[in-house]
């Protein structure tokens, strides 16, 4: 009979055992999941949060798109830069050359002392 009485109170004592077990188990799952949802509104939160940051940034594109705007710059003022130089040239021919026209058709007047 004690064999009886043992085997049932192990019994009770593992039926309780095993449900607040299972409760304690049940309570931190549960406030897993709770903590799960939470995180995951945070990071919602903080990637758009660093999404808004980033867009401020100056990035490698940025960098790549103003040199070639800043090449294409150069290129059009060494363009205009030249066509100047060969109007100033052209000027100059043409001033030299007027200046010769003008000696040959009378010479030049000499002032009076």
């Amino acid at each position: 009979m004690n064999e009886i009485v043992e085997k049932a109170a192990a019994n009770a004592w593992f039926t309780l055992i095993g449900r607040g077990a299972m409760i304690a188990t049940l309570g931190v799952a549960s406030w897993m999941v709770l903590a799960i949802i939470a995180l995951q509104s945070d990071v919602k939160v903080l990637s758009t949060t660093v999404g808004l940051g980033m867009s401020d940034r100056y990035r490698a594109d940025d960098a790549r798109r103003d040199f070639q705007l800043r090449d294409l710059k150069l290129d059009v003022l060494t363009m205009r830069l030249s066509d100047l130089e060969h109007e100033v040239r052209s000027n100059r021919i043409d001033i030299k050359n007027q200046e010769q026209k003008i000696e040959q058709v009378g010479p030049a007047r000499r002032s009076k002392p």
